[in-house]
């Protein structure tokens, strides 16, 4: 079994209007829409197959990252909502054992199921407020990731990894746009990207 947590930082997310045409709503966002950076935690079970070579079926859950800029509108628009993330993942790791004992080098690949979560889209002028709803994405998701594991006792291991993410489209759904209470109009969503660079500790452990 193993157990992870870390830091990811999301690259650029391309957050603009899925019909710009009809609803001229971002007018281009400073950063290209950085959703900042956020955290993750997760858990999974795995296989030493043959050799060096090992697989494993991780759940992760990715959150805290907010979008809150300005577009470049005149007057300039305050844009923001929050994203979270879920993701299962089939990994394949190859190890490269050193002549260092209990310190392993790693190199792996995943592919699976990426579900993005992105809140309402809250706008902000001079004059005015304005919501409209938020919405889910199921996608294809995948990873590449590279580290060192270190065996600390009885089988256990603590990898130190970066991983690189592709968590698929983000998006939200079409819906009324509303401002104090008032329905003002109609939007159909935002959409974009998430990609994230992440730095984690994972403990490994047998099961017996």
């Amino acid at each position: 079994m193993r157990g992870d947590a870390g830091w990811s930082d999301t690259t650029n997310a391309n957050i603009h209007d899925r019909n710009f045409a009809l609803d001229h709503g971002i007018i281009g966002l400073n950063g290209n829409g950085y959703i900042g950076s956020g955290w993750f935690i997760g858990g999974g079970v795995g296989r030493q197959f043959f050799g060096h070579f090992r697989g494993e079926i991780v759940y992760t859950y990715r959150g805290g990252y907010h979008l809150d800029q300005l577009d470049a509108g005149t007057p300039p628009t305050q844009l923001r909502f929050d994203l979270a993330a879920n993701s299962v993942m089939a990994n394949a790791y190859a190890d490269f054992p050193l002549r260092f004992p209990g310190v392993v080098p790693f190199l792996g690949f995943g592919v699976g199921w990426s579900e993005t979560n992105m809140s309402n889209l809250t706008a902000m002028n001079v004059s005015s407020t304005s919501n409209a709803p938020g919405g889910t994405s199921d996608n294809f998701g995948w990873q590449a990731m590279a580290g060192v594991g270190f065996a600390v006792t009885d089988g256990i291991i603590v990898d130190l990894f970066y991983r690189y993410f592709d968590g698929g489209h983000i998006k939200t759904r079409a819906g009324q746009i509303v401002s104090s209470g008032v329905v003002v109009g109609t939007y159909q969503g935002a959409e974009g990207s998430f990609h994230a660079h992440e730095l984690g500790v994972s403990i490994r452990f047998p099961l017996h």
